[in-house]
């Protein structure tokens, strides 16, 4: 399906759909380290291992790396052109993120209260 010169995908849709949940990432960590206090509801009552060193590191990696990497897949998808180095790293950091959080997660003084 191509709208205003776009060519729009399944691919193009899932990265436009990934890119915004970095950039609800992105304002989360800027919350937790006292920059904003546009997110700061979710860590009261949400995902409290999000408060651990690792939650941290995680939701800024994810919140900016992530968010420009996803950001250019889309820009690659809408435009009909690939960028398979850009999708190989983010698959592997994305892959390679996950047991991160988990392990740290797991590790922290949360580790009792995770859901």
């Amino acid at each position: 399906l191509r709208i205003a010169g776009a060519a729009f995908s399944i691919t193009a849709i899932l990265f436009t759909v990934v890119t915004w949940s970095a950039a609800v990432d992105l304002v989360l960590a800027l919350s937790l380290l006292g920059a904003t206090k546009l997110g700061s509801f979710y860590m009261q009552s949400g995902e409290e291992y999000f408060k651990t060193s690792w939650g941290v590191e995680i939701l800024l990696w994810d919140g900016t790396a992530h968010y420009v990497m996803q950001f250019w897949l889309a820009c690659a998808c809408l435009r009909g052109r690939s960028a398979p180095l850009t999708g190989l790293f983010w698959s592997g950091s994305i892959i390679n993120s996950m047991p991160v959080l988990l392990l740290g997660a797991g590790a922290s003084v949360f580790s009792e209260r995770l859901k």
